[in-house]
C-alpha cells in the first residue's frame, strides 16, 4: 500500500507524525508513506523529509497546486503502469503453468498407455504358454485369450482417457488463472486512470 500526505508545514497538534509513519510501516500490511511539501519552509521540509524516511517512502516539495497535480498524474502513471506489469507477468506465469501441467499430463498418459501395452503383452505370452501346455480345443485357456485381449484394451482405454482429462483440466485450470490475473490488473489499472483524471 502506498501512502500520499500532502503538508504545509510542522505538526502543530503535539502529535508524532515520525512515530506514526513507523507505526504504519511495522503493521502487516506493506506500507511506503510518501510525503508531499507544500510550499513549506526550511524547518518543514526537514521534519518532513524524516516523516517520508521513517516511512520508507520519499519527500517531494511543490511550490503550487499545479506542481502538486503534475506529480500525482506523475505518480498515478507509475502506479499504472506497475499494475500492467503485474498483470503481464501474471498472464505470462500462468501461461508457463498451464504448459507445464499439459505436458505433465501428456507424459503421464503415454507412461500410463505403455504400460498397459507391456502388461497386455506380458499376459499374452502367459497365454500362449498356458495353450501348448494345454493344447485340447475345449480348455479353458483358449478364452483365457480373448479376456487378456480385452483387459488390455480397457487400460489402454482409462490411460487415453484419463490422461486427456488430465490435459484438459491443466488448460482449464491455467485459462482460469491468466484470466483472473486479466480481470484483475485491469480493475486496478481502471481504478488508477479514474484516480488520476479525479474521477
Amino acid at each position: 500500500m502506498i501512502v500520499y500526505v500532502v503538508s504545509d508545514g510542522i505538526e502543530t497538534c503535539n502529535g508524532d507524525p515520525v512515530k506514526a509513519a513507523k507505526d504504519l510501516v511495522s503493521s502487516d500490511i506493506q506500507t511506503v508513506v510518501n510525503i508531499i511539501g507544500f510550499d513549506v519552509d526550511n524547518e518543514g521540509q526537514k521534519l518532513l523529509k524524516n516523516v517520508a524516511s521513517a516511512g520508507n517512502g520519499e519527500f517531494t516539495y511543490v511550490q503550487s497546486e499545479r506542481d502538486l497535480k503534475r506529480y500525482l498524474r506523475a505518480q498515478y502513471e507509475e502506479i499504472q503502469q506497475a499494475w500492467l506489469d503485474w498483470k503481464e507477468e501474471g498472464k505470462a506465469k500462468a501461461l508457463e503453468i498451464k504448459e507445464e501441467k499439459k505436458a505433465l499430463a501428456q507424459r503421464t498418459k503415454e507412461s500410463m498407455k505403455e504400460k498397459s501395452t507391456r502388461e497386455k503383452e506380458r499376459m499374452k505370452l502367459a497365454r500362449e504358454y498356458l495353450k501348448e501346455r494345454f493344447d485340447d480345443y475345449d480348455h479353458p485357456t483358449r478364452q483365457l485369450y480373448s479376456d487378456i485381449v480385452d483387459y488390455g484394451n480397457e487400460k489402454w482405454q482409462y490411460a487415453v482417457d484419463t490422461g486427456n482429462l488430465m490435459w484438459r483440466e491443466s488448460v482449464d485450470n491455467g485459462n482460469d488463472e491468466w484470466r483472473k490475473f486479466v480481470d484483475e490488473g485491469n480493475k486496478k489499472i481502471s481504478e488508477t486512470i479514474d484516480k488520476k483524471n479525479g474521477n
